[in-house]
């Protein structure tokens, strides 16, 4: 039975708040199938009521953001589209509430694909924060990275670029070096660094955030697995595999702790680690089938290396 059967049955605005409150304490617990029934009684109600007071429009925002995690982006976008009609309509389109709807759906046309629609929102929302906060507030950083990750998908890299210096300027200065703002956005930044073909810039930002959240949550928590796991691609890739092997086994160990061996992420994990043994492995082989000799390349994976000391040696034989 769903949990507002036991509410009244006349609709009124007394049971659309009694259902938005019970949503979002769901939504606090994390359970959002819950959270869920709740704001789309709401909504339902609300709408058999006629009501287009701010509160309505609170209960379309709260919903589409459950839509958006659960990836049904064309509802969440429907129902910001609503919340923005009837803020503008309560309270004029200069509002805060209509600048952080703006945003939200400049998050769903993101995650949507639409760029050009995503860009023209998280613009707007970010004219009307600075209006109403000041440059230097956080919600003007979040806009800021926001435009910078649209205007990297875009392949504006240069602009995007200076939105997330921006965007890391305000956040050290608001919130301090070791937030989690913070260390997302230099993860961002190292995104755009690997695009323009910046490989050691990108490892410095991936360590850079990585030394910040340590001081913040300690070097054993698992919020830091996502970091430890791309900053061991990284260093896979410019073949620096002892170090690439200590950051999976660092987010491998982590991430088992919290989700156990079945979980995705950990057997993503632990693949690179394979990877990156059978890596190591082969290299040591390759070095003693030709006399202690260094190779450059891993021989195995690539088959074309090249002696460090006596030029060229040939291909490297298949196993």
């Amino acid at each position: 039975m769903p949990f507002y059967e036991s509410a009244p049955d006349d609709p009124s605005v007394e049971l659309v708040m009694v259902c938005k409150k019970l949503g979002e304490s769901y939504w606090r617990q994390n359970k959002l199938n819950e959270a869920l029934a709740g704001y789309e009684h709401a909504v339902e109600i609300g709408t058999m009521t006629g009501d287009k007071s701010p509160n309505a429009a609170k209960v379309l925002v709260n919903l589409a953001k459950i839509y958006s995690l659960q990836g049904q982006f064309e509802k969440a976008h429907d129902g910001l589209e609503r919340a923005v009609a009837l803020y503008t309509e309560a309270l004029g389109d200069d509002h805060p509430d209509v600048a952080d709807s703006l945003f939200t759906m400049g998050c769903v046309c993101e995650s949507m694909g639409r760029l050009d629609n995503a860009l023209e929102h998280h613009t707007r929302a970010l004219e009307l924060r600075l209006v109403f906060l000041g440059k230097g507030h956080p919600q003007v950083g979040m806009s800021c990275s926001h435009i910078a990750s649209t205007q990297m998908k875009l392949g504006n890299l240069e602009v995007a670029h200076e939105r997330y210096q921006e965007a890391l300027a305000i956040f050290i200065a608001s919130v301090g070096p070791q937030h989690v703002f913070v260390a997302a956005t230099l993860c961002s930044v190292a995104e755009l660094h690997v695009k323009q073909d910046r490989p050691e810039q990108a490892m410095d930002c991936y360590k850079h955030a990585l030394e910040n959240r340590i001081v913040d949550v300690g070097a054993d928590h698992h919020s830091l697995v996502s970091l430890h796991h791309d900053l061991g691609k990284l260093l896979e890739r410019k073949t620096l595999l002892e170090e690439a092997r200590y950051h999976f086994a660092t987010a491998l160990a982590s991430n088992t702790a919290e989700y156990g061996v079945e979980h995705e992420k950990t057997q993503s994990i632990q693949a690179c680690l394979d990877r990156v043994d059978f890596a190591m492995s082969d290299m040591q082989s390759t070095s003693a089938e030709f006399g202690g000799a260094t190779v450059t390349r891993l021989c195995r994976r690539c088959f074309s290396c090249t002696s460090a000391k006596k030029g060229t040696h040939g291909p490297a034989p298949r196993p």
